[in-house]
């Protein structure tokens, strides 16, 4: 079954469902419980639903995850010379570190080198691949911001993801900005 949009938008980029993803191979480490009330308790007035107690990894993990994924894409291209996926869907995971340096967390999670290597382990056991070349995922040697003959796909790709976005979606040059912004300050800490 199909759902309506909150913003009806055309296009077909963005389609009217819901992927859930659950695995065994998340790593679940910092985490802690939270209240979670979902967009639609706004329309269902009287109707109480916010879910106590959900066990939530913390953004700072979810920062350096993005930040394995994007040194991942980087070198992918590096070594192959094409995007991942076609550039397809990849990015949203600029996106999201851009809104996370913009945030407390996001300060928080670069000064834990230690949680970055962790969330670097983790990806090394289940989601490596050659091409990825994570052994170079350390300080000194990140590869986050995309390279240059990268932008033009993804510039593409972020203008179709745009409409996942609630309200005015930053700029994608100031997403590029900011994930040179990481990956030099994550480097300038080896």
């Amino acid at each position: 079954r199909w759902y309506p949009e909150v913003e009806p938008r055309d296009g077909a980029y963005v389609r009217p469902a819901i992927r859930l993803e659950s695995g065994a191979k998340s790593a679940l480490d910092p985490n802690r419980p939270i209240t979670i009330t979902p967009y639609v308790a706004e329309e269902a007035a009287g109707i109480d639903l916010t879910v106590a107690d959900v066990t939530t990894i913390e953004a700072t993990r979810t920062f350096w995850d993005k930040v394995v994924i994007a040194h991942g894409l980087r070198r992918w291209y590096e070594r192959r010379g094409e995007l991942r996926q076609e550039g397809q869907r990849v990015s949203r995971h600029y996106y999201d570190l851009h809104c996370l340096l913009g945030s407390e967390t996001g300060k928080a999670a670069l000064g834990d080198l230690d949680l970055g290597a962790d969330c670097v382990r983790h990806a090394r056991m289940f989601f490596d691949r050659p091409d990825y070349d994570l052994p170079s995922a350390v300080p000194g040697s990140f590869a986050i911001a995309p390279a240059p003959k990268m932008v033009d796909a993804l510039t593409r790709d972020y203008a179709n993801m745009a409409a996942m976005i609630f309200g005015t979606p930053p700029s994608f040059d100031d997403i590029l900005e900011s994930a040179r912004q990481i990956e030099q300050d994550i480097n300038t800490h080896s």
